[in-house]
């Protein structure tokens, strides 16, 4: 190592060759000095020579990069391992590095165990390549240290306000100020909560997060976090459609449709096929106006959910709400003579269709409907979308029918 620099190493090798350290990219906060330089203590005497591996090389500058991270020396993405999965929310996050205009690093809180247990697997390996880096304390206590980084676009929530009337007015440039940024991302600073949105930057190490209240609080990322059968509370409802049902916002614009059949226990005894408003009574049509108007907060629950098309169908249905909380009916195989609550998806001559979630559905046959309840036409007391309770006779999967 021939001297040190902002963020790098200066080294030479290969008879005079120079090239740039990466580093650990690990900070930790000290009391006096810039925090972001506490590695250059460490590579200096019987740690100025280690073993590096090269990870690009830019023949313009003659520049040679190299990375002393455990995982890319050993080219074994377990050492790469991070201590938090995607979606976790992470309290008491420091600012360790700020990025003018572009985003900050964040030292996150010790993982316990977990940590002390990676840490000495990161051990054998480093005194397997003779390094022993981890034998100074500074570097050693930056090794526990996991990071994430946050970009200024996931920063905060930033709705534009009108200085002189004290009001939001709407903007179609949501990006925070840079000025604002900096306020609240200064050097040591705590975060209050992060949410980790990925860990798949395996070179660095370092997940990538967001802070903004909005995402922070979200029910979900993705659709792939969807669960059918789960009760999702406060989601605010983005528009009304003109079929009738409603759309909702999940998290970070993962929206969910609340279809017209679903919004009432009972289903209208109107036509279902002539589709717009006419499928909801007059009255109904203005309970909807008021119950479901935008920005209003509402319970729903998944009914089924396609992450490959991202579609997700929701019900608002009471009854399916306030039953079977705990183990609603997602799978197969269902126990007999388990009374549980779903939906009538169709109704003929035949019978009825009664689905609960994850598309698993069940057959009432008309002759048990005559036979136990007196009803001799279904069509004549049941309609499409009312909630019912049925009670599981036997399970047979036909066509995830049972």
């Amino acid at each position: 190592m021939k001297g040190v620099y902002r963020g790098a190493l200066d080294e030479d090798h290969l008879g005079g060759h120079r090239g740039v350290d990466e580093g650990k990219k690990k900070h930790l906060d000290k009391e006096s000095g810039d925090p972001s330089m506490w590695w250059k203590n460490v590579f200096k005497g019987k740690h100025a020579k280690f073993t590096a591996r090269i990870i690009a090389v830019d023949t313009s500058t003659k520049i040679v990069r190299f990375s002393i991270n455990h995982h890319i020396l050993a080219l074994n993405g377990e050492y790469a391992s991070f201590p938090h999965s995607i979606g976790s929310v992470i309290k008491n996050a420091q600012v360790i590095r700020v990025d003018a205009g572009i985003g900050a690093l964040l030292a996150l809180p010790s993982s316990g165990d977990a940590e002390e247990q990676h840490l000495e697997e990161l051990r054998k390996l480093d005194k397997e390549l003779s390094n022993n880096l981890l034998s100074n304390s500074d570097y050693k206590d930056a090794a526990k240290v996991s990071t994430a980084y946050v970009h200024i676009s996931k920063s905060m929530d930033n709705p534009d306000v009108d200085n002189k009337k004290g009001k939001q007015k709407k903007s179609n440039n949501n990006r925070t100020p840079d000025a604002l940024f900096a306020r609240h991302f200064s050097i040591n600073t705590r975060v209050k909560a992060l949410r980790i949105l990925s860990t798949s930057n395996l070179v660095d190490g370092i997940a990538s997060c967001a802070t903004a209240k909005s995402i922070v609080d979200a029910h979900v990322l993705t659709h792939a976090d969807i669960v059918p059968g789960k009760i999702y509370k406060d989601v605010p409802v983005v528009q009304l459609l003109d079929s009738g049902g409603v759309l909702v916002d999940l998290g970070i614009g993962t929206k969910g449709i609340i279809p017209a059949t679903h919004l009432f226990d009972k289903a209208s005894h109107g036509s279902l096929d002539t589709g717009g408003d006419l499928t909801i009574s007059g009255y109904r049509q203005k309970i909807r106006q008021q119950k479901y108007k935008v920005g209003s907060k509402i319970t729903v629950r998944c009914l089924t959910v396609d992450p490959s098309a991202r579609q997700c169908v929701l019900t608002a249905k009471k009854t399916l709400l306030t039953n079977d909380i705990d183990e609603p009916i997602v799978e197969y195989p269902v126990d007999q003579d388990r009374v549980a609550a779903g939906f009538l998806s169709k109704v003929d001559d035949t019978g009825l269709t009664v689905t609960f979630y994850n598309n698993i559905h069940g057959r009432v046959s008309s002759r048990s409907l005559a036979a136990e309840l007196g009803v001799e036409d279904p069509r004549q007391n049941y309609n499409v979308g009312d909630a019912i309770a049925a009670r599981v006779l036997s399970c047979e999967r036909r066509r995830n029918r049972t």
